[in-house]
């Protein structure tokens, strides 16, 4: 298993630094960690091929996470896509997706590949493959946005 780092800005854009982003390679498996503004941008520079991604999660839905998402679904759409993607967010955010790409004209039928939404909860294990399971914590990150 190797962990690459795409991206390790924080919120703020910067000219040097990607929002903050990486991919988990473990048996032919490539899991990226959060698609922020600049992720397609972020994955060439880093010599990674779109379309070699097979799941993206979301860690919470803070634009720098997940912003990019349009832009990287059109990337692989144009660069000719067949495998299905893997979208893992916490469950209650699957239908936010899904009415965020579609505001954002991508309409799953026309993709040339499918999207699967893997929902997951706070304290159980979401298995993405074989060598890749997750857990999702709570945390008060957030909580101060909410004041």
């Amino acid at each position: 298993m190797t962990i690459k780092f795409v991206g390790t800005g924080s919120g703020k854009t910067s000219l040097k630094r990607f929002h903050s982003s990486f991919i988990i390679n473990s048996h032919n498996y490539s899991l990226l960690v959060d698609a922020g503004d600049g992720i397609s941008r972020a994955l060439i520079n880093q010599a990674i091929n779109y379309n070699n991604v097979d799941g993206i999660v979301f860690s919470h839905f803070h634009p720098d996470h997940y912003c990019g998402l349009p832009s990287l679904i059109i990337q692989m759409k144009l660069s000719k896509r067949k495998n299905t993607l893997t979208i893992a967010a916490h469950s209650n955010r699957i239908d936010f997706i899904k009415s965020f790409l579609k505001s954002s004209l991508i309409f799953e039928n026309r993709l040339g590949f499918d999207i699967e939404y893997l929902p997951f909860y706070p304290e159980v294990e979401l298995t993405i493959n074989s060598n890749i399971r997750i857990i999702g914590k709570g945390n008060r990150h957030l909580e101060k946005y909410g004041e």
